[in-house]
Parts: C-alpha cells; structure tokens; sequence
C-alpha cells in the first residue's frame, strides 16, 4: 500500500471518529502560523478541548449533510470536545473571539443596531458546527453558549419544586398554632 494511501485511510479513521463521537465547531483560518496556532491549541487544551487543522476535500467525502459539507471549504480547523458544557463553550468561544485580525481596518458591525462586529480580515472564523449530530449555525452555537449549565438547572428545578412545599407546610403549621392559641386563650377566659 502506497504512503498517500496509508495517510489518506488514517484521515479518513481520524475524521469519522471526530465526527460520529465528538461536537465539533468549525472554523476558517487566515494568515495563521504555526506559534499561534500551538499557542491557541494549548490554551483551548486547557479547556478540556482540541484544535484540529483539517482536510477539508477529505472531511467533506464524508458526510451526506449538505449544510456541512457546505461549511468546508478553504483553510477549516476544527475545536472538538467531548460534552457540551456551555460555560466551557462559552470559554472557547472567548478563546476563539480573542485573536486579532492583521487588518489595518477597523471591523464592521453586522447590522446597525447590532453590537456584534465582523473583522474586516479575521485570523479566525467560526463558520459553524456539528452538536449531538446535527449541524448548527454560529448563531446557536452562541445561544448554547449562553444557557446556564445542567447544573444551574437542576438547582433552579428543585428550588421550584421545593418553595411551595414549604410554604404549604408553613401555613399548614400556622393555623394550628393560631388555632391552638385561641382556644387556649377562650379556655382561660372561661375558667376566670
């Protein structure tokens, strides 16, 4: 078997693992070397995360889903990590979001009453991703982002569940002690 072949088959190993175990969020890159991106690969480590330069002709043979496949052309990295954890996507996001441009232009808003800007010429673009297989755009991946984590949640559930059982309980033992007073009370005036 030729070496072009051996590699070709690894990618194609590497690339369907990523795809059928991991989420993914895809990103374009620009004008990048490479002590910017070990030094980016090693600060998303940190969070439980891996930034994965990838051939895109090869990725996209496959897949079936055309928004995907859609999402790679050119220079396509990939961030991949195992849960989805939204305050540790919101983390890699800030890691994404924090590489500056070499543009001498100053970035545009998206819309006019938009706060959201667009790098004139980014370094590092996210263009997407692959969540619990499906294929998402950027604007979901920044609302994932921006959810409480599971357990946030399961603290907001069960003080839901749990303050009106105590209410109920406290106004079940109120009365009775009221009640139990008053009769105490017209018991004495009686007996006077």
């Amino acid at each position: 078997m030729s070496l072009i072949r051996q590699r070709k088959d690894y990618l194609n190993k590497l690339y369907k693992n990523l795809l059928e175990q991991q989420n993914l969020l895809f990103l374009q890159f620009n004008n990048f070397n490479v002590k910017e991106l070990n030094q980016l690969r090693s600060r998303l480590g940190e969070l439980d995360s891996n930034l994965t330069v990838i051939r895109s002709g090869v990725f996209r043979g496959l897949t079936e889903d055309i928004k995907l496949k859609n999402l790679l052309n050119g220079n396509i990295c990939l961030i991949s990590f195992n849960e989805l954890n939204p305050a540790n996507l919101k983390k890699v996001l800030t890691q994404v979001d924090t590489i500056k441009s070499n543009s001498r232009f100053k970035a545009m808003p998206l819309t006019n009453q938009s706060t959201d800007t667009v790098a004139v010429n980014p370094k590092l673009t996210l263009l997407g991703g692959h969540i619990n297989n499906q294929t998402v755009d950027i604007f979901t991946i920044r609302q994932l982002a921006n959810l409480p984590t599971l357990e946030q949640i399961h603290a907001q559930i069960y003080s839901l569940i749990t303050t009106p059982s105590s209410r109920i309980h406290s106004h079940i033992q109120h009365p009775s002690q009221h009640l139990s007073l008053l009769l105490k009370s017209h018991s004495n005036h009686q007996q006077v």
